[in-house]
């Protein structure tokens, strides 16, 4: 049954239209951590323009596949005080979030609050925004675990996998790739964004050699920068096939959908 908030609307006059709608913040904060002793937690929401605005609410349990694609479950473990929050211009809404069956296990639970906005009116475009907030039951016991493997996935490109066999979510904030040769002379540089691992996945990332990179049969070093530390280091001779038709080096990952978000 669709529950809808009016009741806990708060007027704040500091917020505006302008500047651009991008400049003020539609929710806060951007995530969460429960265990079983937890309060319900809050959720401020916000409607920055000139015209009504619907938000929707909703959680999902949260997994994850090697692409970075994100799939849910229904559950019960929380609860809502509302799934629709209606706010007059330029006002906020406080929502809450109530654990229900939250019970720490040797491995954390993940969860995600999905939030979807009716049409906001920006720079004379409409937009709907849809955002996607986690949620996290954090082990009883936390144990890192994580390494990175480096494996040839055809001629002149090469998978990189950073695998979380730990208990708890790891956050990838960047991957590193440098080409080392002779005096440990770097010859390129590659660095991309990472996402979530959650306890038990692992997530690939391909990098794609130019034929020169290439064919100077570079020492691969790879570092993982993630949230909490410590940084993983991992070195691999590369003695792949080139493909003369590369013309540049980097992160290269068409068909991959892990993406830099909360």
């Amino acid at each position: 049954m669709m529950i809808s908030l009016w009741g806990k609307i708060l007027l704040f006059g500091g917020l505006c239209a302008t500047p651009a709608l991008a400049d003020h913040p539609l929710y806060s904060p951007t995530r969460f951590v429960f265990d079983e002793a937890a309060k319900p937690a809050t959720l401020q929401l916000f409607n920055n323009g000139a015209e009504p605005l619907v938000w929707t609410a909703r959680i999902k349990r949260w997994d994850l596949d090697n692409d970075g694609m994100s799939y849910y479950s229904e559950t019960d473990d929380f609860s809502l005080d509302a799934n629709e929050i209606r706010l007059l211009p330029h006002s906020g809404a406080a929502l809450t979030i109530k654990p229900r069956h939250v019970k720490r296990t040797t491995t954390e639970k993940s969860y995600r609050l999905l939030l979807e906005t009716t049409q906001i009116k920006e720079n004379m475009v409409s937009v709907t925004y849809n955002h996607s907030l986690p949620i996290f039951v954090p082990s009883l016991k936390k144990r890192v675990s994580r390494s990175i493997v480096i494996t040839s996935d055809g001629p002149g490109t090469l998978a990189i996998e950073v695998a979380n066999d730990g208990s708890d979510h790891a956050y990838l904030e960047a991957l590193t790739a440098v080409g080392i040769v002779g005096n440990r002379d770097a010859v390129f540089r590659a660095e991309r964004s990472g996402w979530y691992v959650l306890p038990g996945q692992k997530s690939v990332y391909k990098l794609r050699l130019s034929a020169s990179d290439c064919d100077n049969k570079p020492t691969l070093e790879v570092r993982a920068t993630f949230r909490d530390g410590p940084d993983l280091v991992e070195e691999s001779k590369s003695l792949l096939a080139c493909d003369p038709t590369f013309s540049s080096t980097g992160f290269y990952d068409p068909e991959s959908r892990i993406q830099p978000v909360q």
